[in-house]
């Protein structure tokens, strides 16, 4: 988040642009970000991507789309990236307000995978 946010303030510079009274708004965020590292909230493990499964060839296709997409239209990365962490950010808040059917299906999802990769030690 940090990162992005610092390639956008970048990239509104060499454009000329000014962040206005939105300067302020980067300190905020940071002090925020300094209060999320502490909090209890829970997001959601990326280790149920699957990036091991044996349908890697749908996502290469996928990945190769969004490396090209990325490297025909590179300006739009500087506002997409920040408002992509932003929004996992803000869903962080939002996850507990989520009906208890869905929360237990991605929990339950998280604690399989879980189960399944640790190993079985011998009694």
């Amino acid at each position: 988040m940090v990162a992005s946010l610092t390639l956008l303030i970048i990239e509104l510079n060499e454009k000329d642009r000014s962040l206005g009274n939105a300067k302020y708004l980067v300190a905020i965020v940071l002090v925020f970000l300094s209060a999320m590292m502490v909090s209890t909230l829970k997001y959601p493990s990326f280790k149920s991507l699957g990036l091991r499964s044996t349908s890697t060839f749908a996502k290469a296709i996928i990945a190769a789309l969004l490396l090209g997409f990325i490297l025909v239209l590179p300006k739009i990365v500087y506002y997409v990236v920040p408002a992509f962490f932003t929004l996992y950010l803000l869903y962080g808040f939002i996850r507990p307000r989520i009906s208890r059917k869905v929360r237990h299906e991605i929990e339950e999802e998280d604690e399989e995978e879980e189960a399944e990769s640790q190993p079985i030690s011998p009694k």
